[in-house]
């Protein structure tokens, strides 16, 4: 199941950065890994407070497929979310030297 998210994600990915702009496309991918993230919290929080046993039953498993669809399909995005940012990244990763005699004042 997950090569078959994998690749619907990345072929939206692939569609929607060429359609289009590079902005709307990092808010987009951000939003997505944002409220899968959250979904997959809210479940989590679901399955610990109201299913508490140790034996699953119907009930319970439906609440661990959320689990793990959403887990999932977050863990993809934040993959997307790599590439995307992967140059400013790189640039935080990477120990740049400064000059601590210059200042940038703004213009006026």
């Amino acid at each position: 199941m997950e090569i078959y998210v994998f690749t619907a994600l990345v072929l939206v990915y692939v569609v929607t950065a060429f359609l289009v702009d590079k902005i709307i496309v990092r808010r987009i991918w951000t939003l997505a890994f944002i409220g899968a993230s959250i979904l997959t919290g809210i479940s989590l929080a679901c399955l610990r407070f109201y299913h508490q046993e140790v034996l699953l039953d119907a009930g319970n498993i439906n609440w661990y497929y959320m689990i793990y669809l959403f887990g999932s399909v977050a863990a993809i995005i934040g993959l997307i979310n790599l590439w995307i940012y992967r140059k400013p990244l790189w640039q935080i990763m990477r120990p740049q030297p400064q000059n601590h005699e210059s200042v940038n004042l703004p213009k006026e």
